[in-house]
């Protein structure tokens, strides 16, 4: 069975090889905390690298001597790609977000304070233009992710 641990593991070989923007775990290790494969989502910076090929190359190296333990999926996305697919409401990426574990995050509280200060601005456009409602939940979001950065 794989654990948590493991996807842990194994992310923490994904940072170093690949400095990605962020790993995400779902399926059932996600879910359930164990399971038979572990199915990861790796976003990446495209200019960081050649062609997303390359990446993937980085990507199956470092995770060779886990293949050799347990099942890996890994779907590894340039974000942009992944920016396309989230604004089209990808139900694969709403089932990552809906189950899924951010096991690593870059710059996971400036881009936190980012998202709150885009909140924000986001309700004070709204409130010029007297769309209260939207206003109202934009300022709640943004409320939100103030309170959970401490």
């Amino acid at each position: 069975m794989i654990t948590l641990k493991d996807a842990k593991e194994a992310t923490d070989s994904i940072v170093k090889a690949l400095q990605p923007i962020s790993v995400s775990l779902f399926g059932s290790v996600a879910v359930n905390g164990t399971g038979t494969d572990l199915d990861l989502l790796i976003i990446v910076d495209e200019k960081k690298y050649g062609t997303i090929s390359d990446a993937r190359l980085l990507l199956h190296k470092c995770l060779k001597r886990f293949y050799a333990k347990f099942s890996i999926d890994p779907f590894i996305v340039s974000i942009s790609l992944f920016n396309e697919y989230y604004s089209r409401g990808s139900p694969f990426l709403r089932l990552i977000s809906k189950e899924g574990r951010a096991l690593y995050m870059k710059n996971a509280v400036q881009e936190w304070v980012k998202q709150t200060e885009e909140e924000l601005r986001m309700a004070e456009y709204l409130l010029k233009g007297r769309y209260l409602k939207g206003a109202c939940y934009h300022a709640q979001q943004s409320i939100e992710k103030a309170i959970k950065q401490d």
